[in-house]
């Protein structure tokens, strides 16, 4: 099935931008955002789950470039 939906060009831009991050074309990208969160809406604790460690692994590369820096690492110490 195929979709067409309107944002804003500062979504699409983010969109983009966090596509080129993870190493996905934009399209595949929001397919597979997109199939996360229907899974995350589901009541089927096998199947969220799985939702979660997709999530996770999606938003992993964003965790690092913004947490896990040597800018932050003098707080790793603590």
């Amino acid at each position: 099935m195929t979709m067409t939906i309107d944002i804003s060009p500062e979504a699409q831009a983010r969109l983009d931008a966090e596509a080129a991050r993870q190493g996905m074309d934009t399209d595949e990208y929001t397919r597979v955002s997109f199939q996360t969160w229907l899974s995350l809406t589901m009541k089927d604790p096998d199947t969220e789950e799985s939702a979660f460690a997709d999530m996770r692994a999606l938003s992993l590369p964003t965790l690092q470039e913004y947490w896990i820096n040597e800018e932050d690492a003098v707080y790793d110490t603590l």
